[in-house]
């Protein structure tokens, strides 16, 4: 699989992930069906853009996708100038995670783990309320850019 980073037009992004057909052995016995390669295109490479791109990937080579984008590439703008915000993922969004080897393990190393929350009230107290399970909470950007490296690498 092959997945390179590379301007459309001047503000687009475009990552484009092409997919390697492997060569067929004459001597193997094969379908007679011919695989179709569907061309899929991502609008936001956002989490859920690139979580999708991961997802239809992983269907033994059907999807041809290509990702836009109107940011540059996030791994290549300083911190400083990056339009973010946090983002808390529970017990689904990380079971989403899961299911890409080695994603979890990656997202939960930028976290905080967050056990409970505290509530200040207008009389001045705090109120504490724990969760049964924790959520993590990161920076947009660095799940966007945890998702992007995981492309990249397979």
């Amino acid at each position: 699989m092959h997945f390179e980073v590379r301007k459309l037009i001047s503000w687009w992004l475009c990552l484009s992930s092409k997919l390697i057909t492997k060569a067929l052995d004459s001597s193997a016995n094969y379908s007679t069906e011919k695989k179709m390669n569907k061309k899929v295109a991502i609008i936001g490479a956002g989490p859920s853009g690139l979580l999708l791109a991961h997802y239809l990937l992983r269907r033994n080579n059907q999807y041809q996708i290509d990702i836009y984008e109107r940011r540059s590439d996030p791994r290549l703008v300083s911190l400083s100038k990056r339009r973010t915000f946090p983002l808390s993922l529970g017990e689904r969004g990380m079971s989403a995670l899961s299911k890409i080897e080695g994603l979890e393990e990656a997202v939960k190393g930028l976290s905080v783990e967050m056990e409970g929350a505290i509530f200040h009230q207008k009389n001045g107290k705090t109120r504490l309320r724990s969760r049964k399970k924790p959520l993590f909470t990161l920076d947009r950007t660095e799940l966007a850019i945890a998702l992007l490296n995981k492309l990249q690498e397979n």
